[in-house]
Formats: structure tokens, sequence, C-alpha cells
């Protein structure tokens, strides 16, 4: 479900977070670009805990601070069936100036066995955030899909001297060890998925084959039975 170029006004999104909770076959939302405050993330908080249809839920292009963030990171502890979360181009970190919603966010996924793909694109992110991603998935081997690329962000040096040949400029997101170990670690992740997926499909393949020779036997013992009879009657 999608709102999207709807105006969705305080009594509408109130019911439709009172609707979601017993929700039992919407599986995707997108609540892009709606103005949504932190007081909105909590609605949306208290709904994951509760809500077990929901996979994909895009939230691009609003207003969540560190506390909202905190908000989703709780309910994230406890949801066993959101896949996707799109949180791109929020104030996650109030311009760089606290990262404590994010640390919350990546403890929670520490915990976390279903979200696969996050996106955290342009939310200021710095080292403190790149430290905290690093040690989550050292433990979480279900991301397959992380977006943080576009938090680089470069400030000029106070005293700007370049006469040893330094740069000018500093950069205030994660670091370059940090963005080769998530990326590492994310492939890593990905080999692991594809296997089991792999594996799965296998067993489901053995299961079939197993159904169709069960068939068959039921088809030929049902023939059999037919025949006897026929048999029978003649004699």
């Amino acid at each position: 479900m999608s709102f999207a170029g709807l105006d969705l006004d305080t009594w509408n999104y109130t019911n439709l977070m009172l609707f979601l909770p017993e929700n039992k076959s919407l599986l995707t939302l997108d609540l892009s670009r709606k103005n949504l405050t932190n007081y909105n993330a909590k609605q949306i908080g208290d709904m994951l805990k509760t809500n077990k249809k929901l996979v994909r839920l895009e939230l691009e292009g609003n207003f969540f601070g560190p506390e909202g963030c905190k908000y989703i990171a709780e309910a994230l502890r406890v949801n066993k069936t959101l896949n996707y979360l799109d949180l791109e181009n929020n104030k996650l970190t109030n311009q760089g100036e606290d990262d404590s919603g994010i640390i919350s966010l990546f403890k929670s996924l520490r915990v976390n066995k279903t979200l696969l793909s996050l996106n955290l694109n342009n939310n200021y992110l710095n080292a403190i955030c790149g430290h905290a991603i690093c040690e989550c998935l050292r433990e979480n081997e279900n991301i397959i899909h992380l977006d943080i690329m576009q938090n680089q962000r470069f400030t000029s040096k106070k005293n700007e001297r370049n006469e040893d040949g330094d740069s000018k400029y500093v950069s205030n997101g994660l670091t370059l060890f940090q963005l080769e170990e998530i990326k590492e670690k994310i492939a890593e992740n990905k080999k692991l998925y594809d296997r089991m997926r792999k594996e799965e499909w296998k067993e489901r393949k053995k299961m079939k084959v197993d159904d169709d020779e069960v068939n068959n036997v039921a088809t030929y013992l049902s023939h059999l039975k037919y025949l006897f009879f026929d048999l029978n009657f003649y004699l």
C-alpha cells in the first residue's frame, strides 16, 4: 500500500496505525515523504511490535530524529516479519550531532533475525555510527543489503594549510576501514543467504519428487483395485 501523492492527515494516519497491528493481509507499506515526526515513529514502532504480516516498510524523506530511530529500534527487537526497511533521508543523527539512535538501532539488529535490507542513506552517519554497524555485523548474519554510501561529507579544515600535501578537507562520515569491513561482511551474509535458499530449493524439489512418487503409487493401487474388481465380476 502506497500513500505517495496523497495527503495523509492526522486522523487518517491514526486510523491506519490502529488497523495495522491486526492486519492479516497487507505486506508492504509506503509512508515516504509524509512529514512524519518522532511521535509518528513511536506509533510505527508500537505497530511493528504486534504486526505479523508486514515485510516491507518505506519511510524515506520524513523527520525522524534519534528519538524516532530508538522507537523503531525497540520494535525490531521483537518484530519477526519485516525484511525491508527504508529510512533514507531522515534526521536520524540530527545532522551528525547525535548518534544515539543509530547505536540503538544496530544493537537491536544484533538480535533481530528477519531484516534483510536496510537503507540509511543521507542521515549524516559518522565514524561512531560506523563502529556500531561493524560490531553488529560481527554477530548478525541476516542483513544482505545495507545502503550507507551517501553519508560521506567533507568540511574545510579551520586553519587551511596544504604545504605538507595534506588534504584541505576532513571527512565526517564512516572511515574507509569501516566501509571495507561492512562491505566484506555483507558479502559473506549474501553468500550464506544464497546457500540457504539453494538448500531450501533442493529440499522443496525433493519433497515434490516424494509427493509425486506417493501419488503414482496411490494411482497404481487404485488401478489394481478396479482390475481385481473386474476379474471377480467375470469369475
